[in-house]
């Protein structure tokens, strides 16, 4: 079961007595070839448990980010996820897109999409195109009612109205989408509940539940406790049979590239990609 598969993994990573042994290994072994790129720092969130808070001050140029997509389709890449910060807040995103899919890459978006409500933002871009651009997007919702959402989320007033409204855009232009939880101690037993609202819409395919932990923020007050973790996925009834992904706090597989050209993997920083020639890259790559 997915309880007893977390179980194994908590297990396993005290007996090795090392946070960042087991996703090294996981890493080494792992040939899913996708990344995640932070192109933009912009937000227009500001979440306590934000991975990002703290780091750094500027952000990639379009070139540099060319740069990278190009080798990383070189080195057999198949899929970037475009996040942030909030990349619909960058002004060359469309740019970023087209060049990604110009080279054979899947497009992942995680978005707060609240630029989707932007009166100005929908003078400037078509949502229609890049729903068509687009082959997965990820949204964010961390609980089935504002005063949660607002626990873990900052300058989110009325984040479910909102929520609502995005979801029934992308539904319209019949997209698919990853919804975004972050598990901590204020919404375990929320869980149920934000299933039942995200199920409601065509376009969710998949649930991903980030369980929070200090190894992604110094912010103490949201860690959720292993066993609490394991208990509250353990318990969600998946009547409707969307994909549930569960990442505990040791599943630390995805590469991250950060709005400073910063390769992290595992909490821990293993070079700047920026300038870097193919042959360098694929030593970490």
């Amino acid at each position: 079961t997915i309880g007893d598969l977390l179980e194994w993994k908590i297990k396993m990573g005290r007996e090795k007595d090392n946070k960042h042994v087991v996703a090294i290994e996981k890493y080494l072994s792992h040939d899913m070839k996708k990344i995640c790129i932070a192109i933009s720092r912009k937000c227009p969130m500001y979440c306590k448990g934000c991975i990002w808070n703290g780091r750094g001050l500027g952000q990639m140029s379009t070139q540099d980010i060319r740069k990278l997509l190009h080798q990383l389709a070189t080195l057999n890449y198949k899929q970037v996820t475009l996040t942030g910060g909030d990349p619909l807040l960058r002004e060359d995103f469309m740019d970023i897109i087209k060049y990604a899919k110009d080279n054979d890459l899947r497009v992942h978006l995680d978005t707060t999409g609240y630029p989707f409500l932007d009166k100005e933002f929908l003078n400037n871009y078509s949502i229609k195109e890049i729903c068509g651009l687009v082959d997965l997007f990820g949204i964010p919702l961390d609980g089935s009612n504002n005063s949660i959402v607002e626990i873990f989320r900052n300058e989110s007033c009325n984040h479910l109205e909102k929520f609502e409204k995005i979801m029934n855009l992308l539904d319209k232009n019949g997209v698919k989408v990853s919804i975004n939880t972050v598990v901590h101690n204020r919404n375990l037993d929320d869980l149920q509940n934000i299933y039942n609202i995200i199920t409601k819409y065509a376009s969710v395919i998949r649930w991903e539940l980030h369980q929070f932990s200090n190894q992604t923020s110094n912010n103490m007050e949201h860690i959720v406790k292993d066993s609490d973790f394991i208990s509250s996925t353990r318990n969600l009834k998946n009547t409707k049979n969307i994909r549930i992904s569960i990442k505990d706090s040791l599943d630390k597989r995805k590469k991250i590239i950060d709005a400073d050209g910063n390769l992290i993997f595992a909490g821990e920083i293993l070079c700047n990609v920026i300038g870097k020639d193919i042959n360098y890259l694929s030593k970490y790559l």
